[in-house]
């Protein structure tokens, strides 16, 4: 297992896991699949604000990734990181989450930020027991605010000083 930064050509790979969480779950609040157009983008615009996506490698293969950016955009949120993790079902359970996570706190850490949020849907209590175990602390629920499948969704926040 290898952790590096993502490039251009794990964009298909990356893709293809962020759809799948939009097509098969509410741990994604999306609704529609995104385009390789927005990825590039998406990826582009993260290098321009010098933020990394962390891509976990397993022999040539993309298990999963993880990237964080500033919570909110106002300038007081400035040290204030919100990440994502995101892995292909195969590769859940083996520890690639906790190193991945462990290495963009770092990160994190060394660019400055002060504290790390998830958010996480309440249908996905593996992600919640998975990030309490590295310490993060359940700050709150949002209620019903979030709506995907017919469903109302509520999203737990949880959060860790780095």
């Amino acid at each position: 297992m290898v952790i590096r930064e993502a490039i251009k050509a794990d964009l298909p790979a990356i893709a293809k896991l962020w759809n799948h969480y939009i097509l098969n779950s509410t741990y994604n609040y999306d609704y529609e699949p995104k385009t390789a157009d927005f990825f590039e983008k998406w990826l582009k615009d993260r290098e321009d604000l010098n933020l990394p996506v962390f891509v976990v490698d397993v022999e040539g293969e993309l298990a999963g990734y993880g990237y964080y950016g500033q919570f909110r955009g106002r300038d007081g949120y400035l040290h204030s990181a919100e990440h994502g993790l995101y892995f292909d079902e195969k590769f859940q359970g083996n520890g690639f989450g906790r190193v991945l996570l462990e290495h963009l706190m770092k990160d994190a850490k060394e660019r400055g930020f002060h504290t790390m949020v998830a958010g996480i849907d309440s249908s996905n209590p593996g992600s919640i027991i998975f990030h309490k175990r590295m310490g993060f602390e359940m700050v709150g629920t949002f209620r019903e605010i979030g709506f995907k499948n017919g469903k109302w969704l509520d999203c737990v926040f949880l959060q860790k000083f780095l």
